[in-house]
């Protein structure tokens, strides 16, 4: 295969934190080259300074026959070369086709944006990649879910005929569906003689569409251009991490489940779900399962007070909680971790300490507080998640994704609820940091804590979970208890019949 694009020597740092340190590494024509790694291991960076969007302290990259001591982001459209980001660049008020083509000189007519003809041309994308779950190309951007805007990020890159494409975890917000699609575009991209580089940390995506593998950790190569079929699950883990994990999800104890803690029955929002009906008892991980777009996470929204109900009942230790705020909803004990950590759960351009004493800043009803004990307890809470971090006064986008997630969980820690829900907990984080996580769920559950887990994972679910509700179309389908729940039978249960 032919070499696209050959980086050599590349050095980048941040704030003194090295992401990476003396890479060198090739891309070819026509191969889909997936990066891993733990978070915080360069990946991303690596990926931005290909894509001109950040500079190198130090190396080259050269393109073809053309050598560049960096990139921007002029030279790398030029160039052919786009990347998806996990930090999506799209604009909320504009439409989707906008958002696709305005940046497009054969766009306009007369210098004015020909909205028939990107609104045309969209819908010509949406049927040629075969995407029916999006709404029409007029509509904005902002009235997307966070898995449609993925979407449209991607096809804005497909659709400009590059020579090289980056995907950041692409997945992390897609049903199994729309992975198929994205898998079949890419596909098609590596017959056109496409170069395809993926990060992700879903090593069944690596096995299933991946030709070479390189691996890094604390910003250097450990292993560079592996063949993927040359390789399976176990070698591969080895590497990212240093050791060999034999199950990632652990042993799951037997506890004694006790007493119901949080009771829902026929629970409707009148838009996304209808007369659910579950309770959550304590020392038990109730998981939840469904296609995107079924309703699960919109169910967490009501419970948590934060979308309306408009029918049904909530009790929380035998109390109905219909009628409080979500602001009352945490005081009597529940928490909630969003699936868009950076949208919806950390202000993402303040301090982690900040992050980190959030929730509890918000129930005081007095000003002053005693910030040496925030302090205190906000380092006590990062040594117990082993959080990775320079200083708790660093803003929280300069962390890893696995760290964000840490600190999104700490917010929470602090409070000491008797209902945590989890939504999507280990979306878009490594290995290693994944097994932390399901560690932290069991413990949490060996306290007494009455735990909910939503997931498009189905094996962590039935991994950790005690028992596994499966929502189609805004319904209760079944209820599995964790000894007879398998793959295939919860799959069964979330596709709709049509």
């Amino acid at each position: 295969m032919e070499k696209v694009l050959e980086v050599k020597k590349i050095s980048k740092a941040f704030g003194g934190i090295k992401a990476l340190l003396g890479v060198d590494l090739e891309f070819r024509c026509g191969e889909v080259h997936c990066i891993v790694g733990e978070n915080g291991a360069g990946k991303s960076t690596l990926g931005k300074i290909i894509a001109g969007i950040h500079t190198p302290d130090q190396g080259e990259l050269t393109f073809k026959d053309l050598t560049y001591k960096e990139l921007n982001p002029t030279i790398a459209k030029e160039l052919r070369i786009a990347m998806v980001t996990q930090e999506l660049n799209l604009m909320p008020h504009l439409t989707i086709a906008e958002n696709i083509f305005m940046f497009e000189k054969r766009s306009y007519i007369n210098g004015i944006l020909n909205r028939k003809l990107i609104n045309r041309e969209t819908e010509r994308l949406f049927e040629q990649f075969n995407l029916s779950n999006l709404p029409s190309a007029s509509t904005k951007v902002e009235n997307l879910t966070l898995a449609q805007q993925q979407i449209v990020e991607i096809i804005k890159a497909i659709s400009q005929k590059n020579n090289l494409l980056i995907f950041d975890e692409p997945t992390t917000t897609l049903s199994i569906t729309e992975v198929e699609q994205l898998f079949s575009l890419i596909r098609r991209l590596k017959k056109e003689n496409v170069s395809i580089i993926l990060v992700t940390h879903r090593l069944k995506e690596i096995f299933e569409i991946g030709d070479v593998v390189t691996v890094l950790c604390d910003g250097q190569i450990v292993k560079s251009r592996l063949p993927v079929k040359d390789l399976n699950e176990h070698e591969l883990v080895k590497y990212m991490v240093g050791r060999d994990i034999k199950d990632f999800f652990g042993v799951k104890e037997e506890i004694e489940i006790g007493r119901p803690v949080l009771e829902i029955e026929d629970l409707s929002d009148g838009v996304s779900f209808r007369n659910i009906s579950f309770t959550v008892h304590e020392s038990e991980v109730l998981g939840f399962a469904g296609l995107i777009g079924a309703g699960r996470t919109e169910i967490m929204e009501t419970i948590f007070g934060i979308r309306e109900q408009i029918s049904g009942s909530i009790r929380l230790n035998g109390e109905l909680i219909n009628t409080l705020t979500t602001k009352q909803r945490v005081r009597k004990g529940i928490s909630f971790v969003p699936e868009d950590r950076k949208g919806k759960g950390l202000a993402i351009d303040l301090p982690i300490c900040s992050n980190m004493s959030q929730v509890e800043m918000n129930q005081k009803d007095r000003l002053i507080v005693n910030e040496r004990q925030f302090e205190m307890q906000n380092l006590e809470i990062a040594k117990k998640l082993a959080l990775k971090y320079h200083s708790l006064n660093q803003k929280a986008n300069s962390l890893s994704g696995g760290n964000q997630q840490k600190v999104l969980l700490a917010k929470w820690l602090s409070q000491n609820p008797s209902v945590y829900i989890f939504d999507e907990p280990t979306r878009g984080i490594d290995v290693g940091t994944k097994t932390e996580v399901y560690d932290l769920i069991k413990n949490l559950a060996k306290e007494g804590k009455a735990i909910i887990m939503v997931s498009s994972e189905l094996q962590e679910l039935i991994a950790i979970c005690d028992r596994i509700v499966v929502i189609n179309e805004g319904r209760v389908a079944e209820i599995f208890q964790r000894k007879d729940a398998t793959e295939p039978k919860i799959l069964k249960e979330m596709i709709p019949v049509k």
